[in-house]
């Protein structure tokens, strides 16, 4: 059997073996405190996966001395999903939770899972969810992905105006688009008063809800 075929078989039994532990919580010698959940982890694990937690973890900080380190304006379940990627080598990312996913991934460091957030966002793009994967991408500078996101846009302008998620993107947003698309002056003057359509039932929806 090839060495490289050992070194698999090796790596996945790794995996398996350290995730076990944690679930288990078996030799846990730190702990990740998110809002009231608190994630019981090995630091050793940590410090290999992401150059944030190792540069914690191996100098004499607060948080290596207490055990335990507390996360703030960050989402529960990405921090979840976090740690699960860190002791498995995957993560199920879907297109709602992505960008809760790629903030936690970014200041932790865990490049693989920003690069799994990315693919999601670039095989998720559809007329119901390109403004808000646009708007990610250009939040974390994905130039490529914002281009994408744009020709996506142009192609499909008459699907999409006819959606009530078009209403989502802003004034600003609409003026930039109309200045770029390549469509017909009546399928902008429609974009225009679909959007004006749209926002007035959202606006609409709010003043409701602020009432009762």
């Amino acid at each position: 059997m090839a060495a490289t075929s050992y070194k698999s078989r090796h790596a996945n039994s790794f995996l398996v073996s350290v995730e076990s532990l944690r679930k288990n919580t078996v030799i846990c010698d730190f702990k990740i405190k998110v809002g009231g959940c608190i994630f019981p982890v090995h630091r050793t694990v940590l410090a290999a996966c992401s150059e944030y937690f190792k540069a914690m973890l191996s100098h004499d900080m607060k948080e290596s001395k207490e055990g335990i380190v507390e996360l703030k304006d960050v989402d529960e379940n990405a921090v979840e999903k976090a740690i699960y990627f860190m002791y498995n080598g995957e993560a199920e990312v879907k297109i709602d939770e992505v960008q809760s996913i790629l903030h936690v991934s970014r200041f932790m460091q865990l490049e693989i899972l920003n690069e799994i957030c990315l693919d999601s966002m670039k095989n998720n793009i559809s007329v119901d969810t390109v403004f808000c994967i646009r708007s990610i991408a250009c939040l974390y500078s994905f130039d490529d992905l914002t281009q994408r996101c744009e020709t996506f846009i142009e192609v499909n302008f008459e699907e999409i105006i006819l959606t009530e998620d078009f209403a989502s993107i802003t004034k600003a947003d609409i003026l930039d688009f109309l200045g770029k698309l390549n469509v017909s002056h009546e399928l902008l003057w429609q974009s225009v008063l679909s959007w004006i359509k749209y926002s007035s039932k959202a606006s609409s929806r709010r003043v409701s809800t602020t009432m009762f």
